[in-house]
């Protein structure tokens, strides 16, 4: 399959374009591959909240290979277009491992397809998020004990020994502190060989690769996110730090499958076509062996009260079962019953829980373990907290014990749509105000919290939650 260097020397050679030349041809070619690939978009409601069509997500993945064929990568640094081959691309996915060991010793772990003799990773543990400095090792600790995680990311933080980081050497300095204090915390649960995927503090090729150290960092056995940027575009320093990872032998997360309608890209179907290219672009430039898709509105984070969207649930299972085709390390059933909210409130919210229930009950139809996504808010420490997991395995599992199948979620669906529609967006607490980090636990009023919402879930969608939980 094409090399890095071969990336790197096209980044350098390709076509000149000016990027909003770029930027405005991708709106036109969407549009002619939505109705060449006769990509149709259903009506907005939760009647068509899932692709049912196998061939129409055939199609869909086709028009993802059509694009990278036809129309390539956009470097933001070199100005020049990236050009791929059609057959390039099919020997690309070709290629892609179906399965990959993260870890070493007794927590080393296989994820995907294929024959192995380790235990299959459980949970994908992500921090992703903003914490202190000061706090990151019990929060990191209390992730991988109380969610039993099998690799988890790393955090961000803004102060580094009472210095604001800033500039190339306070940054890859606070790379190589972030990893080293989620080994700390590995060591303190008694996992120390867990896989800690790094989630850059910037995107500079040296803050990339600074953690790079087998004794006190990443490790072969580790990883790092690197994301394919909105408009299927690639940068540089990420592509250098591909390849010095590739030749370290870790592994590689792509960050930015997901896509937003609305943007350059046009509309949902648009949309569809791209959270498909990024994954396999990915893929090919940065050797992201993880990934995924899902679109979302782009105006969604900007809202101030929740507006239920089901169509963006459809579009984000159509691009999950056309990867899936590909590689089921990228994509899935695509039983999402949340992509049409979004995740706009914070933890220690009703409506948040509420929109983890939305999520992880079509989880649970589909044999999850439930989807508690993170606030799209960026707010230093009140991102996440492990309740939200916690809750949502067990509204996973509730739907599984009711007997709930997918012919029944559109009614439910119906019904919990009408709790959040209209409602204003809360915003996250700090996760001391939730989340007791030494005993590590929730604190009683937001295990309370959750009780009260399982009781109502339970009178009013027939959830069967086990007597145990809490």
């Amino acid at each position: 399959m094409i090399s890095l260097l071969e990336v790197a020397e096209r980044a350098r050679k390709g076509p000149r374009m000016a990027e909003m030349d770029w930027n405005m041809a991708l709106f036109q070619k969407m549009n002619e591959l939505a109705e060449r690939y006769r990509i149709t978009v259903p009506e907005d409601s939760w009647d068509a909240f899932h692709n049912d069509d196998d061939a129409l997500a055939g199609r869909a993945l086709e028009a993802g290979f059509a694009f990278l064929a036809e129309m390539g990568a956009y470097c933001i640094q070199t100005e020049r277009v990236v050009r791929f081959t059609d057959a390039e691309v099919r020997e690309a996915i070709a290629a892609a491992p179906r399965q990959v060991v993260v870890g070493e010793g007794q927590d080393a772990r296989a994820i995907g397809e294929g024959e192995s003799a380790l235990p299959r990773a459980r949970g994908t543990g992500a921090l992703h998020a903003p914490f202190e400095d000061e706090i990151a090792v019990d929060v990191a600790r209390t992730f991988i004990e109380s969610l039993n995680l099998d690799y988890i990311q790393s955090y961000n933080f803004q102060r580094l020994y009472g210095r604001e980081i800033y500039g190339l050497p306070m940054e890859a300095a606070a790379g190589r502190r972030a990893v080293a204090q989620m080994r700390e915390a590995a060591r303190q649960s008694g996992r120390p060989g867990i896989c800690i995927f790094y989630y850059p503090i910037s995107t500079a090729d040296a803050v990339l690769t600074a953690p790079i150290d087998p004794y006190k960092g990443l490790r072969p056995t580790d990883g790092i996110l690197f994301s394919t940027l909105p408009d299927i575009k690639l940068d540089l320093d990420m592509l250098t730090g591909a390849i010095v990872y590739e030749d370290y032998g870790a592994c590689a997360l792509n960050g930015g499958g997901g896509a937003a309608a609305g943007g350059f890209c046009g509309g949902i179907a648009g949309a569809v076509i791209e959270s498909i290219a990024k994954p396999i672009l990915g893929w090919m430039v940065f050797r992201d062996v993880l990934g995924g898709g899902g679109i979302r509105d782009v105006r969604m984070s900007r809202r101030p009260t929740f507006r239920v969207q089901p169509v963006y649930s459809w579009g984000s299972s159509l691009s999950s079962q056309a990867l899936g085709k590909a590689n089921p390390l990228w994509g899935g059933s695509g039983l999402n019953t949340g992509g049409g909210i979004g995740h706009c409130s914070g933890p220690g919210s009703r409506s948040h829980l509420l929109e983890t229930a939305l999520a992880s009950m079509g989880s649970g139809v589909a044999g999850g373990q439930g989807s508690a996504a993170d606030w799209h808010v960026a707010t230093m420490n009140a991102r996440r907290t492990p309740y939200e997991d916690i809750f949502a395995a067990r509204v996973a599992e509730a739907t599984r014990r009711a007997g709930i199948t997918r012919k029944d979620l559109p009614e439910l669906m119906r019904r919990l749509t009408h709790q959040l529609e209209g409602q204003p967006t809360e915003p996250g607490r700090d996760i001391r105000e939730c989340w007791d980090l030494k005993n590590n636990r929730p604190l009683p009023w937001y295990q309370e919290l959750g009780q009260s919402l399982q009781r109502e879930l339970a009178q009013d969608l027939g959830l069967v939650f086990a007597p145990s939980g809490s």
